[in-house]
């Protein structure tokens, strides 16, 4: 629930003003919000109202909160890509969520566009729409998902001419000469799926890892474990997360220590994950497991 612009707002739906039009559901899920903010202790975690999501630079994601305060992603000093690691049910496409919800916060349609793949029904980004995603497909229409892969090839072969007509090398060329390209975040759950299951994607996504860093293509992955990611590919993915439950031997892929599963932290409450980027050195962070995206601010502003 959410009062925005004059009206209260239950999930997507824009409510009366006039009490006697509201539906009997909208009366309970009133009481029972009231109830549970009357209930919620003031130390809890609250995505809501963290600042940081307005206060994030261009090619910056909001990743969550460390013992210190924030921990914030860049696109361009810890490296140009994101993998997260995590068994079923550990919160990767939460996680995937939130990184989202911060990128749409902070950034403009001239700064960021958004491609989304998703290989488990289409769950984790079915509800985001507006003109700043690209497309969004999932693995119940797998026509679908050839289009797309077609349609990143040739965004790649675009700004590839782009640079060479004004004689760039990177996207930070371009924009420095007052050229305004925004950054494409292809962002895809369950990749190690997409990957077994689709030659096409491997050779794409292969050049995404490639090139993405100076063309503007930021490439943000989750999968369940390494298993069928080829080391090609991981060779250009700077940034990696590991959360609870990820296999031994993967974490010493990533380039995590087989001690950050049981380092003491004084984090509050929350989804507990390990990060890595350029610097090679690990942080133990925390987000926010009742993160919906669907119902926040970002959200509404973009959907159609």
């Amino acid at each position: 629930i959410e009062f925005q612009d004059g009206y209260f707002w239950v999930g997507r739906k824009r409510i009366s003003k006039l009490r006697f039009l509201w539906r009997s559901e909208w009366n309970e899920k009133f009481f029972e919000y009231f109830e549970s903010q009357r209930a919620a202790s003031v130390a809890k975690l609250k995505l809501e109202s963290v600042k940081q999501f307005s206060e994030l630079q261009s090619d910056q994601a909001f990743l969550g909160f460390t013992g210190d305060g924030q921990l914030v992603s860049d696109f361009v000093r810890d490296g140009a890509h994101l993998l997260i690691i995590g068994p079923t049910g550990s919160g990767k496409s939460k996680l995937l969520q939130v990184i989202c919800g911060s990128i749409l916060a902070s950034t403009t349609a001239q700064q960021s566009m958004f491609a989304f793949i998703d290989y488990k029904g289409g769950a984790t980004f079915d509800r985001i729409r507006g003109d700043r995603i690209k497309f969004s497909v999932s693995d119940l229409r797998p026509e679908e998902i050839a289009v797309a892969l077609a349609q990143l090839a040739d965004e790649i072969a675009r700004r590839e001419q782009l640079l060479a007509k004004h004689g760039a090398a990177s996207i930070l060329d371009l924009r420095a000469m007052g050229i305004q390209v925004p950054t494409l975040y292809t962002i895809c759950d369950e990749f190690a799926s997409l990957v077994r299951s689709s030659k096409s994607a491997a050779v794409v996504f292969e050049e995404l890892l490639s090139k993405g860093r100076s063309l503007g293509l930021i490439v943000i992955l989750a999968s369940q474990s390494l298993a069928g990611i080829p080391r090609s590919m991981l060779v250009n993915i700077r940034q990696k997360i590991a959360l609870a439950g990820v296999d031994a031997v993967d974490l010493h892929l990533l380039g995590f220590s087989r001690s950050v599963e049981t380092e003491k932290t004084q984090l509050e409450s929350g989804i507990h994950a390990n990060w890595i980027g350029a610097s090679a050195q690990s942080v133990r962070f925390i987000f926010p497991a009742d993160f919906a995206l669907e119902k926040t601010l970002v959200n509404r502003h973009f959907s159609a």
